[in-house]
């Protein structure tokens, strides 16, 4: 599939691939190799058949069933949704010397023809031209700390199901990819995942959210007392300087852009920043990840579902937030500070200001993002587990590229950590300590 071709399938050497992974156009889906039961998963008494969309302009054709799939998602993140996922193939899909990207998005079914599960997919082919040496099937979303949580979309309820049947569908094509990156694999669904063998090691991301109380009265009697005590020693801080702020929150499209080059500018202030409790690295260094976010920020600031709230004091932000809107719940997405008003917790001030504004507009969850910190575990939230590990295809081609990869990833992380940056300290995503 060349992908610069507007996704049209191109003719291909017969075999596995043609009748497979290079499936045929038919109303922009595919069905993938169907034929046999290991492609089908059980949900309930059922069986899942897997079709595969042609390219990205077949999304559109099924807009609405997808966007009626994401409203069962549990919890409600931004990355599930149709518009994050077509931006995110717009932005980040490459075609060059070094990677080859493929589009490779699925759809379940039921045997009613019920949309239970997509899997937003693509392969990577390293390197763009001549024979690749690796070739690594993963969900959307790899990229440097954009995405916080990716995996097959579908209701909490069916992930087993959608995960065995996609997990069939790949062993039977095992010939077609070397390493398979599964991601959101859920408590329950994870252990039908071994460890060992043809998997690599598991990681976990934890996922913290705030079920919200009647009032900011009963919520603020959950959080911990070192955190009430720090709240009120913040606003001496700001009483006996002279200091007093405001909160402004900018929702309009046309107000969107000027917000969000203030939140970039201030999240590097804070990731530039010496002396901080953990180095926080600048997920917007790279201009694509500014013009994507500044796509979809805008896209659903439309439809009034982004949200930037920022601490004023006089006529300057000093700590900015970017919030997303998926029906009752408030997902807290990138922030940023300026790190001379860290005396004065403005991070914080401005967080437990979005509370109150969430309970006043009704929300039922705030959900604080992925990564563990102390500015999430002082809310006392609720936590979901969420693992990734990898998989390599049967074989000796696949043993080696999984070992290459390994060490490849040794080497970023321990290039990491000479940084400063520690494991398990995302501090970067969602609402942050000052």
């Amino acid at each position: 599939m060349d992908l610069r071709d507007g996704g049209r399938d191109l003719p291909t050497n017969p075999g596995v691939a043609g009748r497979s992974l290079r499936g045929g156009l038919a109303e922009g889906t595919s069905h993938a190799p169907a034929l046999s039961r290991r492609h089908q998963g059980p949900l309930g008494t059922q069986s899942l058949s897997i079709t595969r969309l042609t390219g990205p302009e077949a999304l559109l054709k099924i807009a609405d069933e997808w966007e009626d799939l994401e409203t069962r998602t549990r919890p409600r993140t931004p990355f599930t949704s149709l518009l994050w996922n077509s931006l995110w193939w717009k932005h980040y899909c490459r075609n060059d010397f070094v990677r080859s990207d493929e589009f490779l998005v699925l759809l379940l079914r039921s045997a009613s023809k019920e949309l239970v599960g997509v899997a937003p997919l693509f392969r990577s082919s390293s390197p763009g031209i001549g024979p690749a040496w690796c070739r690594i099937v993963q969900f959307f979303g790899a990229d440097a700390s954009i995405t916080e949580v990716r995996g097959p979309i579908c209701a909490p309820e069916n992930q087993s199901a959608v995960t065995s049947a996609l997990r069939a569908y790949f062993q039977h094509e095992y010939r077609e990819w070397d390493l398979l990156r599964w991601d959101g694999l859920r408590e329950g669904v994870r252990e039908s995942v071994p460890s060992g063998g043809s998997f690599g090691a598991p990681g976990h991301q934890p996922n913290y959210l705030v079920r919200l109380p009647a009032s900011w009265a009963e919520l603020h009697s959950r959080i911990t007392g070192n955190f009430r005590r720090n709240m009120r020693k913040q606003r001496e801080f700001f009483d006996v300087d002279g200091h007093t702020y405001h909160v402004r929150v900018i929702d309009h499209p046309a107000d969107m852009r000027s917000a969000l080059t203030t939140l970039f500018d201030l999240h590097t202030a804070r990731a530039q920043a010496g002396g901080m409790d953990v180095r926080h690295p600048d997920r917007f260094a790279h201009s694509i990840n500014r013009q994507f976010i500044t796509e979809y920020a805008v896209s659903m600031a439309s439809c009034a579902k982004a949200h930037i709230f920022e601490l004023v004091i006089g006529s300057k932000p000093v700590a900015s937030q970017l919030a997303f809107t998926m029906g009752k719940d408030l997902w807290l997405y990138a922030s940023g500070f300026d790190p001379s008003w860290r005396r004065y917790g403005v991070m914080t001030m401005l967080t437990v200001e979005v509370m109150q504004w969430a309970l006043r507009s009704h929300y039922e969850v705030v959900n604080l993002s992925c990564g563990h910190d102390r500015g999430k575990s002082r809310w006392r939230p609720s936590e979901i587990t969420f693992t990734h590990v990898l998989e390599k295809s049967p074989g000796l081609r696949g043993g080696l590229v999984m070992r290459s990869y390994r060490a490849l990833g040794d080497a970023r992380h321990l290039s990491a950590r000479l940084r400063g940056y520690r494991s398990g300290k995302r501090s970067d995503a969602g609402i942050a300590s000052d």
